[in-house]
């Protein structure tokens, strides 16, 4: 299913949004609020909006490998259904996944 641009354009602005919202220093956000970003309401609603929005329909694997590349090996080989919450989630792991190494060499 083909997404509409007015959609593709909302998950941009949501997915910006999301991305300012978490950024250091980032007016109105403290830098102490880095680590707890998720818990703001806006930032909640933007993402329930998102996955409400898009559902449980597979994205299209060209807009996976151009904005969330790191994600893309797995939806191609199969292992990882490109519906908007599972590549929310890999992508949350991916960027962990350094920091979770680092604490675990201890």
């Amino acid at each position: 299913m083909q997404l509409t641009l007015a959609l593709q354009n909302d998950i941009r602005h949501r997915t910006g949004r999301i991305v300012a919202l978490s950024a250091c220093g980032a007016a109105p956000i403290q830098p102490t609020d880095c680590a707890s970003f998720r818990n703001l309401p806006e930032a909640q609603g933007a993402v329930e909006t998102l996955f409400e929005a898009l559902g449980e329909r597979d994205l299209p694997e060209t807009l996976v490998s151009q904005y969330l590349a790191r994600t893309y090996d797995d939806v191609s080989a199969a292992r990882l259904k490109p519906t908007a919450r599972n590549l929310a989630i890999a992508s949350i792991r991916n960027a962990l996944a350094p920091y979770s190494a680092a604490c675990s060499r201890g």
